[in-house]
């Protein structure tokens, strides 16, 4: 059985190599203008916008477009802005979604102190907890200004559960990176140990 020859294009390999690059190339033009006339408007659209724009003033039918096609610009400007905020708000609650799955929560709010320390902050002991909890606080915060918080919060707890998960995230956050720096150290220690 014979195998099918492949055709000679009469160009070397490199060539055409080329030659497809620039088919490539030419394609993402078209597309980009197919893209740019889909977003411009069309005759009609500008010519009743201009209309209306014209219709209480004795402007030129020049300027009247011209005055439409920015109008048309504009919104479409701001169009876009709206969809983006959207779309940001719209992935800003999905990672809050995913991040809040991930927390412990309560059946029951208000939640107290040593709930949160125990079901969030996880240390050994309730003291480790604690003063674990008072470091977090003291990155943000002076020292009587956590123990304040503290205090605070041993009497009266966590009212609602945006309290607990806001006050969860903030705290798991800034664990996640002490924990890193903590790896990092030892990480450290231990090759400083290792003679050669």
């Amino acid at each position: 059985m014979k195998s099918k020859a492949k055709p000679n294009t009469g160009t070397p390999k490199k060539e055409r190599t080329q030659i497809k690059g620039a088919d490539v190339t030419e394609t993402a033009k078209v597309q980009r203008r197919d893209l740019l006339r889909k977003a411009l408007p069309s005759v009609e659209v500008l010519a009743s916008i201009a209309a209306v724009v014209a219709k209480g003033t004795h402007a030129e039918p020049g300027l009247a477009v011209d005055c439409a096609f920015r109008l048309w610009k504009s919104a479409r400007a701001r169009l876009r802005e709206e969809i983006q905020e959207a779309a940001d708000d719209a992935m800003y609650e999905k990672l809050q979604a995913e991040s809040w799955d991930k927390i412990a929560q309560l059946r029951e709010y208000p939640g107290t102190f040593a709930q949160f320390l125990k079901l969030v902050v996880k240390a050994k002991t309730p003291a480790d907890s604690t003063k674990r909890f008072r470091e977090y606080l003291r990155d943000s915060l002076s020292e009587d200004e956590a123990v304040r918080r503290i205090g605070e919060l041993k009497r009266v707890g966590f009212r609602d559960w945006t309290a607990w998960l806001y006050e969860a995230e903030c705290y798991l956050h800034w664990w996640a990176g002490q924990r890193s720096e903590l790896a990092r150290a030892a990480a450290k220690k231990r090759k400083s140990k290792k003679t050669y």
